[in-house]
């Protein structure tokens, strides 16, 4: 099983207007509702993938009840601690005369001591029965840095892999904390403060680091560039062989860091995860089933298509 502890889940609603008006009534001519935040997507795509995902978050509210159904409609198990107040709404304003977009961000629920105390005993008793736990998003209010510290703790006891997926201070942070592997997005990498341009530098930054710390895995997401994976003993580029038109960029991200999960919760080696990942984000990019964000089949085909470079390994050095 993989749990999939989901920091931030919220609801992204898309409203569109007819010429905008500032402290006027505006008509809506159209408008959608979808789960934001990378976490829930990541569960879908891993039951996709042919895992056993598992939900663990904070909900309140309509909102949150919202999330649960789809869940329940998806029929990915769950477990949510219910809090006061309503969980996040974030809400999009699209002109359709000028293109402009507003953005009106909720905050989100904030999470309470007692809150935390019935989390942390639900989360113990998932986290020993999973082979892998995602830990996704940023910490919403109330949470410190000694959550993570306390989730990646216990699940060590029970030789739990973790990985972590965040950006921001968080990300800086990770380190830390010993995660057995962490996800980074290619537009994160200013975020460790690698002040270079060259993408060798870069990675050769993220392997001391790496080995500073004693992480198994870097995966660097370079969405329609392919991905970097980077292990102790080598480092590897994933390249798609193959020319598409993405259609769809909203949950490459969460592809990608399923297929990680699920690549490591089946021991693949390093070649096969990044092939797994590549295709994977690349395969919601091309879907354009609404109700869906992609399927094995386009999966399984995009893996014949992605190219893996080795860039370094321990005997040799760095080849390219």
């Amino acid at each position: 099983m993989i749990s999939n502890i989901v920091l931030n889940p919220s609801i992204d609603k898309t409203c569109i207007v007819e010429d905008l008006e500032i402290d006027q009534s505006n008509l809506i001519i159209d408008q959608r509702m979808s789960i934001g935040g990378e976490g829930v997507d990541v569960s879908r795509i891993i039951k996709i993938l042919q895992a056993e995902p598992l939900v663990l978050s904070f909900l309140g509210g309509l909102n949150g009840r919202y999330i649960k159904s789809s869940l329940d409609k998806a029929k990915i198990k769950s477990n949510f601690i219910w809090v006061n107040g309503d969980t996040k709404l974030n809400t999009l304003l699209i002109d359709s005369i000028t293109g402009t977009k507003t953005l009106l961000k909720d905050e989100g629920v904030s999470i309470q001591e007692k809150d935390y105390i019935r989390f942390r005993q639900e989360m113990k008793n998932y986290v020993k029965d999973s082979s892998v736990v995602l830990i996704d998003g940023r910490l919403p209010k109330g949470l410190t840095y000694e959550f993570f510290d306390e989730v990646i703790d216990h699940a060590k006891r029970y030789n739990t892999k973790i990985i972590m997926s965040t950006d921001g201070e968080e990300l800086r942070k990770a380190f830390a904390f010993q995660p057995y592997a962490i996800k980074i997005k290619k537009q994160n990498l200013r975020d460790l403060n690698l002040h270079t341009n060259d993408m060798k530098e870069i990675l050769m930054g993220l392997y001391d680091i790496m080995i500073k710390h004693s992480i198994h895995y870097i995966a660097v997401d370079m969405g329609m560039e392919g991905a970097y994976l980077i292990s102790k003993n080598k480092i590897c580029q994933g390249l798609p062989h193959i020319k598409i038109e993405p259609v769809n960029l909203k949950s490459n991200y969460s592809a990608f860091l399923a297929a990680l999960a699920v690549g490591i919760e089946r021991k693949y080696e390093l070649e096969k995860i990044i092939k797994l990942m590549v295709a994977s984000s690349y395969a919601t990019m091309i879907n354009t089933e609404k109700d869906e964000l992609c399927n094995k089949r386009d999966i399984d085909h995009l893996l014949k298509k992605i190219k893996v470079i080795e860039l370094m390994n321990n005997r040799n050095g760095w080849l390219r």
